[in-house]
């Protein structure tokens, strides 16, 4: 990468491809130095040079395979009498207000009516509850602290007390 915007691949990756994106990262690297590195961001296969056709068909087919799983789990929801099928990939967060779930996408919100631990149950183990009133999507997620939070997309979320030790302990793994 010498001399250009990024002073690795794995910086260029972090930079260009915040968790929650559905590029598929396949590394390949001339030895083990950068293969605890790469677990700083989202990928999918870390393959050593030289790389054998094998190898490279067998990280190509996770790649789609993850791309296929990730684009066939939907969450139906009820808007206005009209049911919707909002991928879950696409999700970056669920609250919720009274009887109302405000379902937070990258290029919009969905408001619908509806319990969150219900919509809990049709999603994805990335998804995890924050708080009473927040469910997140932790392929979003940049950092967490005790009290809240931080997405890729910015916007901050709460944590509760009770949540906050799970919440932590879902997003290192």
């Amino acid at each position: 990468m010498g001399g250009g915007l990024f002073s690795d691949g794995i910086q260029a990756v972090a930079t260009l491809y915040p968790r929650g994106t559905s590029t598929q990262v396949i590394y390949v690297a001339g030895s083990v130095e950068y293969c605890t590195r790469v677990y700083e961001t989202p990928h999918m296969y870390f393959l050593l040079r030289p790389v054998q056709t094998e190898q490279m068909h067998q990280a190509l087919a996770c790649a789609v395979a993850n791309l296929r799983e990730r684009e066939a789990i939907c969450l139906p929801v009820t808007v206005s009498g009209t049911v919707m099928r909002l991928p879950a990939s696409q999700i970056i967060f669920l609250e919720s207000r009274r009887r109302k779930v405000h379902i937070v996408m990258a290029d919009r919100t969905v408001t619908t009516y509806g319990k969150l631990s219900d919509m809990a149950a049709q999603l994805p183990t990335s998804f995890v509850r924050t708080h009473v009133s927040f469910l997140v999507n932790m392929d979003y997620l940049d950092c967490v602290d005790r009290r809240t939070a931080h997405l890729a997309t910015g916007e901050v979320v709460p944590v509760s007390r009770q949540r906050s030790a799970a919440a932590r302990e879902t997003f290192l793994h």
